[in-house]
């Protein structure tokens, strides 16, 4: 009979109802009976069901399943709001999205310091690569006629020059008074070796040759820099993508919750990119979504919302039997309560906490999948209104502007319509 049921609910309402609403419901509710059953006295409980004539328990499980799939239902249509409410969009209680929002703002901005850090670090050090440039094509003065150059001392300096420079790290390159101690260290090296003889130089080509300290205490500089310089382009570039990803770009769009800044995030990203409101146009785009990437969009959004309903009802869970083995003096369990109830209540804060992490981890790959819906299959919804693709970027966002004008606001189209082709 279960699989019959199952197999009607199915081909009703679909997948995603099936496992994102329907099997936890399920499951909540037959914890629920289990926990019930446990509190009242399993043994008579089970005397009790026994004792039922057969037609009075088919019409109690056909009963519970109809609640479970009513409670489902329920669910289901109030999806959208149950989103909204782990967004941090709270019409009561606003002082504490309030608070939650100006939490979130903080680490919004301190990311975007980072971020400048880093850039301002990038510039530096690129701007320290060309004074080393100009510092290595500069022109070096003779030395006195007749002045002995030390070579080995010469090449032992050279030595220290660059197992110091070496070591440097971005913050050292920046320092404005080793840098300068080390451009004067290079300008009496190069001085000096300019100074030699070709004799003299191919005489000691041991010590001051290709491969040698000294002549890479010329070069090292430059190819540390370079180093350095990928370095941090690939912290920021890391920072910049975590950043992206987890709040959106402006800091007046920061959501309280994590969910709601991936969320917003993503929503955001048509805007900035095409200057397109994503809320007009995603009910159009989405009817346009080729069906396999249409599929594996809905497979992203009812992954995040298993794991909203489940924080929901873990959380519920908690809540109710925290408070029934408190207020029933007369369970089964009275003796523990006072242990069970507050453990109860945990237990299930800890599961929502952990699906609600998840829920968020889920939208980013949800995000993720609106963002590649916009950047690729957007000029759909153009050609689905008779309008011509716009030859640049620019004109496109143009156009954009004046679609989401005239769809959400009635103001003219100035483009021709092509009606008929």
């Amino acid at each position: 009979m279960f699989s019959t049921v199952l197999k009607e609910i199915t081909g009703y309402f679909g997948k995603s109802f099936l496992v994102s609403v329907f099997f936890p419901s399920l499951f909540f509710w037959m914890l629920n009976l289990a926990l019930g059953a446990l509190a009242a006295g399993p043994k008579g409980v089970l005397s009790r069901w026994q004792n039922l004539d057969g037609q009075v328990q088919g019409f109690l499980v056909i009963a519970f399943f109809i609640w479970v799939l009513f409670t489902a239902y329920i669910l289901h249509i109030f999806m959208d709001e149950l989103t909204k409410l782990y967004e941090g969009r709270w019409n009561l209680l606003k002082a504490i999205p309030r608070t939650m929002r100006k939490r979130k703002k903080e680490r919004w901005k301190k990311l975007r310091a980072q971020d400048e850090e880093l850039d301002g670090k990038i510039r530096a050090l690129k701007a320290r690569q060309a004074a080393f440039e100009q510092l290595l094509d500069r022109d070096a003065p003779p030395l006195p006629y007749g002045t002995q150059v030390d070579v080995p001392t010469l090449a032992q300096e050279a030595a220290v020059l660059y197992d110091q420079v070496r070591d440097w790290t971005a913050e050292d390159y920046l320092d404005n008074e080793q840098w300068q101690a080390m451009e004067e260290q290079l300008g009496n090296l190069q001085t000096r070796i300019l100074a030699l003889s070709e004799d003299e130089l191919e005489r000691h080509q041991a010590a001051l040759g290709s491969g040698s300290k000294a002549d890479l205490v010329f070069r090292a500089p430059y190819e540390f820099l370079n180093h350095l310089i990928d370095q941090l382009n690939q912290d920021r570039l890391a920072g910049y993508q975590k950043w992206s990803v987890a709040f959106p770009a402006r800091l007046s769009w920061v959501m309280p919750t994590r969910l709601g800044n991936h969320l917003r995030a993503a929503e955001t990203y048509a805007f900035l990119r095409y200057n397109l409101d994503a809320a007009v146009i995603w009910p159009r785009l989405r009817e346009a979504l080729p069906e396999k990437f249409a599929n594996r969009l809905g497979d992203a959004k009812m992954n995040m919302d298993v794991m909203l309903v489940l924080s929901t009802l873990a959380l519920l869970f908690g809540v109710l039997w925290g408070g029934i083995l408190l207020a029933i003096p007369e369970a089964h369990l009275a003796l523990y309560k006072w242990a069970a109830a507050p453990i109860v209540f945990l237990i299930g804060l800890g599961i929502a906490r952990v699906a609600y992490l998840n829920a968020a981890q889920s939208a980013l790959s949800y995000g993720e999948l609106l963002k590649t819906a916009f950047d690729l299959h957007r000029w759909e919804v153009l050609k689905l209104l008779h309008l011509d693709l716009p030859p640049d970027l620019e004109s496109e966002k143009k156009l954009w502007g004046e679609i989401c004008g005239l769809l959400y606001r009635n103001h003219p189209l100035k483009v021709l319509w092509k009606h008929g082709e």
